[in-house]
């Protein structure tokens, strides 16, 4: 059995013009100068913390809800030069790197798999490289560092975005075999005003991202599956387009992307939903159909561990 190549970490700095700095794990160094130590942290569950109400005269409690703070990673590196202007060089590089001020803001961190398997997570750096010089800890041309790393996203996201497309010059679609049995369907697109089942990559919720393409006069989106729905009011005639990012902390609603503010054009009281791993059924409701009218729904899985 051929052995898996080892996984490899790269953390690409939130600058612009930067250069990505390739960390090896296991053996070796990379060409950065920079190896992965034993040790490294972070990387599988996350932890959990669970808010619940203690159950007055009887035993126990019942949950209020379970939530993922924000999580800490950490990774030893050793940093080496072939001599000390080399091991300067590399390490003020690594240092700069990992700056956090200004609007440098996260970096991200892809873990690249043997099997060239990518998921990133962003943070920030946080402590660990102040330097100790101490036995065994760094040298004339070395240096070993317990970076510390705050994501405050706890999730790992593919690195592979997912998109779901409805056209309006796509006939209504028929399962490929009959209910209860799911999820089959004879075309990737989709057709407008009928439910379809959408299966789903990741390990959790996650908040899509919807284009819009005109011309529709209306169209109301439904998850069945968590009995929530919201409408877009707003009339879009041939070309125009309309992005929903249902992302938390940054939901918005644009024309064309970038220009008008269409939030007033959500109906009353909207439940802007996420989708679910596995199954989601899921209907698109649009008035005004034509075969150039286009919906696409666009999210990146998100996962407990690396």
């Amino acid at each position: 059995m051929p052995l898996w190549p080892q996984t490899r970490l790269v953390w690409l700095p939130n600058q612009a013009g930067a250069v990505a700095v390739t960390l090896a794990s296991g053996e070796g160094v990379s060409p950065s100068g920079v190896a992965v130590q034993p040790g490294a942290r972070g990387f599988d569950a996350p932890t959990f913390q669970y808010s619940y109400t203690e159950t007055p005269a009887l035993d126990g409690a019942h949950i209020n809800r379970v939530r993922i703070p924000s999580r800490e990673i950490f990774i030893p590196v050793y940093i080496e030069g072939s001599d000390r202007g080399d091991f300067l060089e590399k390490k003020r590089s690594l240092l700069r790197s990992l700056n956090p001020l200004g609007s440098n803001g996260a970096g991200r961190l892809y873990v690249v798999e043997g099997d060239s398997s990518t998921r990133t997570i962003d943070m920030h750096y946080f402590d660990g490289a102040e330097g100790d010089y101490g036995v065994d800890v760094g040298g004339f041309h070395w240096q070993r560092y317990g970076l510390r790393f705050m994501a405050l996203d706890p999730y790992f996201y593919s690195s592979t975005v997912e998109t779901r497309t409805w056209r309006g010059d796509v006939e209504d679609l028929v399962p490929f075999f009959s209910s209860p049995f799911l999820g089959l369907h004879l075309a990737k697109t989709l057709s407008f005003n009928g439910q379809v089942t959408l299966d789903v990559y990741g390990d959790v919720d996650t908040w899509p991202i919807w284009y819009v393409t005109g011309p529709l006069e209306d169209v109301t989106f439904v998850n069945h599956s968590i009995g929530q729905s919201f409408t877009l009011t707003h009339q879009l005639l041939s070309g125009q387009s309309v992005t929903i990012d249902t992302t938390p902390g940054k939901k918005t609603v644009r024309l064309d992307g970038v220009g008008t503010n269409l939030w007033d054009k959500l109906g009353p009281n909207p439940q802007i939903w996420p989708i679910a791993p596995y199954w989601n059924e899921i209907e698109l409701t649009v008035n005004g159909v034509t075969n150039e009218t286009e919906i696409t729904l666009e999210y990146r899985p998100r996962y407990l561990s690396a």
